[in-house]
């Protein structure tokens, strides 16, 4: 494995594990005709946050982050692409 197909592989990891996260602690059921609420308030999200996710998000955010800063331009248009 190339260092090129590696940080392309963490990147697309931390990807995936932050967009568990963000869907899990997001979803919320519509009731048919209410009104939709974008956001939820930080007490809610606090209250479905399991103890190690905000470790788990940060460290997945982290990987995200040095891998695209460690990417050379063609990589970084790749990805944009995929």
């Amino acid at each position: 494995v190339d260092d090129s197909e590696m940080r392309s592989n963490m990147f697309k990891h931390a990807h995936v594990k932050v967009k568990e996260v963000v869907v899990r602690l997001t979803r919320a059921e519509q009731v048919r005709g209410a009104r939709w609420t974008p956001r939820l308030s930080e007490d809610e999200l606090r209250a479905r946050m399991r103890p190690h996710e905000l470790a788990l998000l940060l460290t997945h955010l982290r990987n995200l982050v040095v891998a695209y800063d460690n990417m050379d331009a063609a990589e970084k248009r790749e990805m944009a692409t995929a």
